[in-house]
């Protein structure tokens, strides 16, 4: 080796051994950093025992020539165990969890308060090794970053709503308006105003061609647009005697037309409408306020209720079919499972057939659900 690549060497692991004992005070550890495979990089250092793996991060990059690997961020072990507050808090746990073995083993009690009256003891004659492990070098941004704000209404947003093609936005507000925001854009397109209270509720048709809405005085306003999302124009009924609390749409492959839908209230009823005659009939039953309703996909429909009880409505008469009970406390809400039969095409468009792997999960899953009689099913009805 040169002697002045040595002599730089030499100069390098000084001034990292200086640095390091400059790093705040306290008790201090004898270290080593090693590598995955156990190669040790640079040499023995005394480093304080706060360490954080900030700091140890700096002074590994400070031993490394190649300028690509000081870009590089690492991970730091101690026996197996990652560091991330500081050397100190891996090596005081070690401490105490060999204090708790030797008093078990000893057959006397441990309590936790003993384990507090634990005062950190610097390991001895001993060199304690950092392992270091490369972590990827590009940064995965937070799901909670904004992409963008929507200004506009003047009171907090109760309910928010995507159009069916993910086009437009539609927002409820205690100001009584309803907005609708291109999402191209995040531009508003439309305010609508019909309700005298809290707009509480939103929910569009399948098809995109109608919203609903619903506020805390019980009114009910359908709305229509020129096919593009502007336009609007809304038709406001007098639906229930309290605060709307749910709307659901008939599914569209039972109603191509998609306007008919059921509303849910605090009143205890539920009412099923028609876009353009209104109210066609009322569903009662429950005692209490009713939490959730979902227009199923056999011509049922079902609704959870503060009463504890679920109620399945034939979509039809507006008759029950079936009360369910067993909840100790409010039914707040109700999903529909829709994978009980998949089906699949035979052939792709490249002409090849379905694999015999997804026959065979096909055929089990579908001689499994037979065999669950406690689950609601067409038979429980």
């Amino acid at each position: 080796m040169p002697v002045r690549k040595r002599q730089r060497r030499a100069t390098l692991q000084e001034s990292e051994l200086q640095d390091a004992e400059n790093v705040g005070d306290g008790p201090k550890v004898m270290v080593r950093m090693v590598d995955e495979g156990g190669k040790p990089t640079g040499s023995q250092m005394l480093l304080p025992a706060s360490a954080t793996p900030q700091q140890l991060d700096e002074l590994l990059c400070a031993m490394f020539e190649d300028a690509e690997a000081k870009t590089i961020p690492y991970a730091f072990f101690i026996e197996g165990k990652q560091v991330n507050e500081s050397v100190e808090s891996i090596l005081f746990q070690k401490q105490k969890d060999e204090f708790v073995d030797k008093m078990l083993k000893e057959g006397r009690r441990v309590r936790p308060q003993d384990v507090d009256k634990l005062v950190f003891d610097v390991p001895e004659e001993t060199v304690v090794s950092i392992v270091y492990k490369p972590q990827a070098v590009f940064r995965v941004r937070p799901v909670t970053r904004c992409a963008g704000t929507l200004d506009g209404h003047s009171e907090a947003v109760l309910v928010v709503c995507f159009s069916p093609d993910s086009t437009v936005l539609a927002t409820g507000s205690g100001d009584k308006e309803i907005r609708i925001w291109d999402m191209a854009t995040l531009s508003p397109v439309e305010e609508l105003k019909l309700h005298t209270s809290w707009v509480q509720v939103l929910s569009w048709s399948a098809d995109g061609q109608y919203l609903t809405s619903g506020s805390k005085d019980g009114m009910i306003a359908v709305w229509t647009h020129d096919g593009e999302y502007g336009k609007f124009k809304g038709t406001k009924y007098k639906a229930h005697n309290n605060y709307v609390s749910h709307i659901s749409w008939e599914p569209l492959h039972k109603n191509i037309k998609c306007d008919r839908f059921v509303s849910a209230s605090k009143d205890a009823s539920l009412k099923v409408w028609h876009v353009k005659t209104g109210i066609q009939f009322s569903l009662s039953g429950h005692q209490s306020c009713v939490t959730c309703v979902k227009w199923g996909g056999e011509d049922c429909i079902y609704s959870s209720s503060q009463d504890r009880t679920i109620i399945v409505w034939d979509a039809k008469n507006g008759s029950q079919k079936s009360v369910l009970k067993g909840h100790a406390h409010w039914v707040n809400f109700l999903a529909l499972s829709t994978d009980l039969v998949i089906r699949t095409g035979a052939f792709d468009h490249e002409g090849s057939c379905l694999p015999a792997k997804m026959r065979c999960v096909s055929t089990q899953r579908s001689d499994t659900t037979q065999s669950y009689h406690a689950l609601v099913t067409r038979k429980d009805l």
